[in-house]
């Protein structure tokens, strides 16, 4: 048995050479040293956050587990807490993304997407991102011309609104937007705002956007989804790779990439991403420097907001 050494940290390596994705012949062990090589880059965006653990101990094209707590006995140095449940759900114990060596054992347990809280965990009541997920369902030329066009919209919505909006491929469909605040709210509000923010987006442009999941309305259009700025919800996180064909890669833009040749939801890899990461470096950068604060619901500044994004 191999032992991986993350700044100090042990880290005991088994099962190297299990394929994780079949069609690419990605192995365990190239997960790891994916993580390893991305850590530096990973962690400003995750340190601090609780995970959703969702593993793939048979490869990505064997179905997934979920396990809503810590995924059991884990060394020492990984640091938990516990979380208090809403409704029904019972308090958990929920793994904490402190450092590298945390990221690459998740990794080592099968875990390949990190998905993340709003919140962090010294609060973890009061989230510091909101996060729209723009989900496409028109035809397939089309899907992405208006998933940016989404996007676009809702960066303007949240600029008369005061907030600034970063935007990432999701490694899946679609493109994920969000906009960091200050700690100061609960989720009740955030939530809220969320709502009333993808209500207005949606309303610029019904023939393509929307903000109904079923029925219809949704039929050919790129949904507005906020539903995830929930407490306990989590999202992929910035750099992650996605368990699907092409080891694809969660990757943050700049604005004047969106809809440009080579910047769709998948084109990012395993295999290309730190070429890209060397040449742009990371557009997400700066998104703990530019939290803002939330308008009230319905003040003048949200329904300026409208006009301002009609484009």
């Amino acid at each position: 048995m191999a032992t991986l050494y993350v700044y100090g940290r042990a880290i005991e390596l088994t099962n190297l050479s299990r394929v994780m994705y079949p069609g690419e012949d990605v192995m365990t062990g190239d997960v790891l040293h994916y993580y390893y090589r991305i850590a530096d880059t990973i962690m400003p965006h995750i340190r601090g956050r609780m995970l959703s653990i969702r593993r793939f101990p048979d490869g990505v094209r064997r179905p997934e587990r979920y396990e809503t707590g810590v995924p059991g006995r884990v060394p020492e140095w990984v640091r938990t807490c516990g979380v208090d449940g809403r409704e029904a759900m019972e308090e958990t114990s929920q793994v904490i993304v402190d450092e590298p060596a945390t990221l690459v054992y998740m990794a080592q347990q099968a875990c390949i997407t990190p998905y993340a809280w709003l919140s962090r965990a010294s609060d973890p009541s009061r989230p510091d991102q909101i996060v729209f997920d723009l989900d496409p369902a028109g035809p397939e030329k089309r899907e992405l011309e208006d998933a940016c066009r989404a996007a676009r919209l809702l960066r303007e919505v949240l600029a008369s609104a005061g907030l600034t909006a970063f935007v990432m491929t999701t490694g899946s469909r679609g493109l994920h937007v969000r906009a960091p605040i200050r700690p100061r709210y609960g989720f009740d509000e955030t939530a809220a705002f969320a709502a009333e923010v993808a209500e207005r987006v949606a309303s610029l442009d019904p023939r393509r956007l929307t903000v109904r999941e079923l029925g219809h309305e949704r039929e050919g259009k790129v949904l507005i989804d906020h539903r995830r700025n929930a407490y306990g919800q989590a999202v992929v996180a910035p750099y992650a790779l996605r368990a699907l064909p092409g080891a694809p890669v969660a990757t943050p833009l700049h604005w004047d990439e969106l809809g440009a040749p080579g910047r769709g939801p998948r084109d990012h890899t395993i295999s290309s991403v730190f070429t890209r990461l060397a040449s742009e470096g990371d557009p997400w950068g700066r998104i703990s420097s530019c939290r803002g604060s939330l308008p009230p619901l319905g003040d003048d500044r949200a329904r300026e907001a409208v006009s301002a994004g009609s484009m």
